[in-house]
C-alpha cells in the first residue's frame, strides 16, 4: 500500500459533507475554551483569511 497524499478532489469532498453550521459551533467552543485559558498579554493566532473576508463564493461561505 503506497502512503501518498490525498488530492484536493478528496479533500474538497470531505469537506462538502461537514455541516457547516455544527463545525462553526464545535469551533467556537473550542475557542471559547482556548480564550479561558489566555492571560492577560498572551496572544492567539487567528486566520488573517476569515479576518479579510475571504470568501468562497460560488457555495456562499468563508474560507
Amino acid at each position: 500500500m503506497q502512503h501518498a497524499l490525498r488530492s484536493h478532489d478528496t479533500f474538497s469532498a470531505v469537506f462538502c459533507m461537514l455541516d457547516l453550521k455544527v463545525l462553526g459551533a464545535a469551533c467556537g467552543e473550542v475557542l471559547g475554551e482556548v480564550a479561558a485559558l489566555l492571560r492577560e498579554g498572551d496572544v492567539m493566532a487567528i486566520c488573517a483569511k476569515a479576518l479579510r473576508g475571504a470568501r468562497k463564493r460560488q457555495r456562499g461561505y468563508s474560507l
